[in-house]
């Protein structure tokens, strides 16, 4: 089964789709990723995407997100878990057509829902390790500077600060918030203000139950 995990920055859909993912045999695709690889790889897309887009907290054109995430999708051989994409109607729609001709439809849409307050609290108080991407934060702190599973060093996302969270957020909610019509036959909602391991332990029910 495809699934794809919808709601807002900071919301826990990366954190969760790590942890459950093996349980599944899935992968992870995620955008922000995607994009951050870019940018780290210096590519000419993925400075152009962050210094006018993304690193403003302005969501990244259709055109460049849909192409990056087709041409990931296109090497997968597992079903997957889409975190953090679709995040415009336009987007899903040309998913659902780009799905439709690999006979691989998404079976279900899980929508995380916690407040703008909870997630920006969560992203002023979050770092990611440079190396395996494993995120820490309040609920989960490192035990050092560098990250528990492979030592290397933590840093804070550029688009985590306080403004850009509030740009995030506007955007969330003009953008992607409308998504939730667009795939209400297939959305479950997920209480994710909840703690890590009850969150998880929620989704395992969910997923189990499809």
């Amino acid at each position: 089964m495809n699934l794809i995990f919808l709601g807002p920055p900071a919301s826990g859909k990366g954190t969760q789709a790590k942890i459950i993912s093996p349980s599944y045999n899935l992968t992870h695709v995620s955008t922000g990723d995607i994009f951050r690889e870019a940018l780290n790889n210096k590519t000419e897309v993925g400075l152009a995407a962050y210094n006018n887009y993304w690193g403003h907290g302005r969501l990244v054109p259709d055109d460049i997100t849909n192409q990056l995430a087709f041409e990931h999708l296109s090497h997968l051989t597992t079903s997957f878990i889409l975190d953090g994409y679709p995040r415009t109607v336009p987007q899903a729609v040309a998913l659902d057509t780009y799905l439709q001709t690999k006979s691989r439809p998404i079976g279900h849409v899980i929508h995380f829902e916690v407040s703008d307050q909870i997630v920006t609290t969560r992203a002023s108080t979050r770092k990611t390790c440079s190396g395996c991407g494993q995120i820490y934060g309040a609920v989960r702190p490192s035990k050092t500077i560098n990250c528990d599973c492979c030592n290397s060093p933590l840093k804070i996302r550029p688009d985590d600060t306080p403004l850009l969270m509030i740009a995030r957020l506007e955007e969330y909610h003009q953008k992607t918030a409308p998504l939730l019509n667009h795939y209400q036959p297939l959305i479950t909602k997920l209480d994710a203000s909840k703690s890590i391991e009850d969150v998880t332990l929620d989704l395992h029910e969910i997923i189990n139950k499809k």
